[in-house]
């Protein structure tokens, strides 16, 4: 089985390359790279959100159809709607976080409950634990690293109650990253918001701990 993880950015962990000290961005819109690590396809759509992702499928779906269905296929998204834009909202509509954040993990649902009705073994890569605030990132970003981590740990939350709703995996190192008080730790991270290939250890032990099994033998 080989296991497909399709995202923006933050797929590139998965290609099995890119550190602190040589950092890696694999290409995007839509570039496919065999991982260095066996088993293991990464695919970078470009930017996008979990709130924009549904209007994406005709991208997911050229994908797909290069995708054997006795595989699995990880969605990853919503980093960047954790970081750039749920606190901004929940600001300007001025309504609870809550409730933003809820909306958006409905709005991405959508995706792979479309995926799985197509016959495929689809599931979730949750995002990760949001950029410290001691890498000064230059990029959109809303909130402490301690308020993006919240919004992370609601927004993974919902994420795990539909998955177990609808029988989807949901693989996520997100509260490995963190320390008791729900800073990021910086070893983590390759450069300010993308993870290094020192989280390789914790995703293929998250992986591991899923015992994912096939159901298109």
């Amino acid at each position: 089985m080989i296991y497909h993880f399709i995202g923006d950015s933050h797929a590139s962990v998965f290609s099995g390359v890119g550190t602190q000290e040589k950092p890696f961005m694999q290409f995007s819109i839509p570039y496919t790279m065999l991982s260095e690590i066996p088993g293991f396809i990464s695919y970078n759509i470009g930017a996008a959100t979990a709130y924009n992702l549904y209007n994406k499928l005709n991208i997911l779906e050229h994908m797909l159809t290069c995708i054997n269905k006795v595989d699995y296929v990880f969605l990853c998204f919503g980093e960047v709607d954790c970081r750039a834009h749920l606190i901004k909202q929940a600001d300007l509509q001025n309504k609870p976080i809550e409730e933003i954040i809820e909306e958006c993990v409905d709005r991405y649902f959508r995706v792979p409950l479309y995926m799985q009705k197509m016959g495929y073994n689809v599931g979730i890569w949750g995002p990760i634990a949001s950029t410290p605030d001691e890498l000064k990132y230059p990029g959109p970003l809303f909130g402490t690293n301690i308020q993006r981590n919240m919004v992370t740990n609601h927004f993974t939350k919902c994420l795990q109650k539909l998955c177990e709703k609808h029988k989807i995996p949901l693989l996520s190192i997100f509260v490995d990253m963190l320390d008791e008080h729900l800073n990021t730790n910086p070893y983590y991270i390759m450069d300010h918001i993308h993870l290094s290939q020192t989280a390789m250890p914790l995703i293929r032990k998250r992986l591991s701990d899923l015992q994912l099994t096939t159901s298109n033998r």
